[in-house]
């Protein structure tokens, strides 16, 4: 194995976990918005209303 080759294998691995790392901090930097989509959809689903001010979801009581 020449050592062009070994230098090419080393740089495709280093690109793979920085993309990687990319990735990772995207999804933990974004994580706050998709959680509360979620607790927006749940509650929804659910039959509720979301209140935004105060991050609650009212679901109707039953009577």
């Amino acid at each position: 194995m020449s050592s062009f080759s070994i230098i090419t294998l080393l740089f495709e691995l280093r690109m793979k976990y920085f993309l990687l790392w990319v990735v990772l901090l995207l999804l933990v930097w974004s994580w706050p918005d998709v959680a509360q989509y979620l607790a927006v959809d749940r509650c929804l689903d659910a039959g509720g209303s979301f209140d935004y001010k105060k991050n609650l979801c009212d679901l109707p009581s039953s009577q």
